[in-house]
């Protein structure tokens, strides 16, 4: 059962966040990541310690006003809009990616199907010459 503002139809079920460095794009060796289930309004960090035997879960449930503003910024509509912005206007977005890193993110649909994408400030600056 979903909390109160969800739509299938509107929103993706969960998004799946995680940094990857210059030396792994990836993320394959990255001990850390984010997952937002928006259909029950659990946010769930990962972290898995350096010798990669343990991993610390942490989770909180947001409150309705954060689900409010969550459903309203993470629309499958406005998530295909800002993919689609070109590279020149995307550039004020590019805050926090000058150390080459970036920020891997799978989308996952109500219906089971998933979609990913990466943004990083390499791209960005290709896109703007």
């Amino acid at each position: 059962m979903g909390r109160i503002g969800y739509d299938h139809k509107i929103h993706p079920s969960q998004l799946q966040l995680r940094c990857c460095s210059f030396h792994d794009p990836q993320g394959i060796q990255n001990r850390s990541s984010v997952t937002l289930n928006l259909k029950e309004g659990i946010i769930t960090n990962y972290y898995t310690e350096e010798n990669r035997i343990n991993t610390k879960i942490r989770e909180c449930i947001a409150s309705d006003d954060n689900l409010a503003e969550l459903y309203s910024f993470f629309t499958l509509d406005a998530i295909e809009k800002f993919e689609k912005i070109p590279g020149k206007e995307l550039e004020s977005y590019a805050t926090g990616y000058y150390d080459l890193s970036s920020l891997r993110y799978f989308l996952i649909r109500e219906n089971g199907s998933i979609s990913d994408g990466v943004r990083h400030y390499a791209e960005i600056k290709e896109d703007c010459q």
